[in-house]
């Protein structure tokens, strides 16, 4: 019997997720086109680990609809929030989203969290390492540690930090 784990995938509008979850769910193999559309509502993929019995269900829930994110809360059992790293005007927005996700009564101190630094194949305003200053990364891994907040730089483009996702999945309790 396969045990799945729903994981639910945030992010502002153009970070790349459905990218990231194209990216996934072809691992190991290359997605081809790299062209997507606006997510409208949510997708779903599923990503399943031979080896463990064990599969995943990834929700998307669009950028725009921010404001139904606390809804699907319940039903995930941790949660990747994906950053475009090359887009320095989002990072105040990025760092309140974060705050309040980590601060909501159905997810601080129960839920698993990947932060994604996504596109670093892309040259930005700002490096990596500015960028994860300016949100506070190591702040809020230190006061959230029931959490486990993780870090992962990514690149959906050429496959870079991929691997690390997997791992991270796989490492996840089940049900």
């Amino acid at each position: 019997m396969t045990n799945k784990t729903m994981i639910l995938c945030l992010g502002l509008k153009n970070s790349g997720k459905t990218l990231f979850l194209r990216t996934l769910a072809s691992y190991p193999k290359s997605i081809g086109t790299k062209e997507t559309v606006p997510t409208v509502g949510t997708n779903l993929i599923h990503v399943s680990f031979k080896r463990s019995n064990h599969s995943f269900t990834i929700q998307e829930i669009g950028g725009e609809m921010q404001q139904l994110w606390p809804q699907y809360f319940d039903d995930s059992k941790a949660i990747i929030y994906v950053i475009d790293q090359s887009s320095a005007i989002d990072i105040s927005s990025n760092f309140v989203r974060l705050m309040e996700i980590l601060t909501h009564q159905n997810v601080k101190s129960i839920k698993p969290i990947l932060l994604i630094l996504n596109k670093i194949d892309l040259n930005g305003p700002s490096s990596v390492d500015d960028i994860i200053e300016a949100l506070f990364i190591p702040e809020m891994i230190k006061s959230f540690p029931m959490n486990r907040i993780n870090l992962i730089k990514c690149s959906c483009s050429n496959g870079q930090g991929i691997d690390e996702v997997m791992k991270w999945m796989e490492q996840l309790p089940r049900k």
